[in-house]
């Protein structure tokens, strides 16, 4: 028998280890003081994505150990 509680809990414990790319880049580019390329990769991923340009289906997770 399937239990629902313990999957839905597997699911979000996996989110939390992982997270998006663009969330990764924004991460480095603070820690480092990035803060240019930080607003440049602001400024073109809003744009890619607002036009469609952007298919977030090719958007790799990384793992949390990066």
């Amino acid at each position: 028998m399937l239990n629902l509680h313990e999957d839905n809990v597997s699911q979000a414990s996996s989110k939390s280890k992982t997270e998006l790319a663009d969330e990764f880049l924004r991460n480095f580019f603070i820690k480092f003081g990035m803060k240019k390329t930080l607003d440049q990769f602001q400024t073109e991923w809003y744009e890619l994505k607002s036009t469609g340009e952007l298919d977030m289906s090719k958007i790799p997770t990384i793992p949390g150990i990066y």
